[in-house]
């Protein structure tokens, strides 16, 4: 899902991730991929 988006749009200035915090949003390697593109 995130490397979809990430390839979908260049542009993450002012970006607003939005999750439910379900496992997925929690575990290690998708926190890193949101890291690597400074999305908090």
């Amino acid at each position: 899902m995130l490397n979809l988006a990430f390839k979908e749009n260049e542009d993450y200035e002012n970006l607003i991730f939005h999750s439910d915090q379900g496992w997925q949003y929690q575990h290690n390697s998708y926190q890193e991929r949101l890291k690597e593109k400074e999305i908090v």
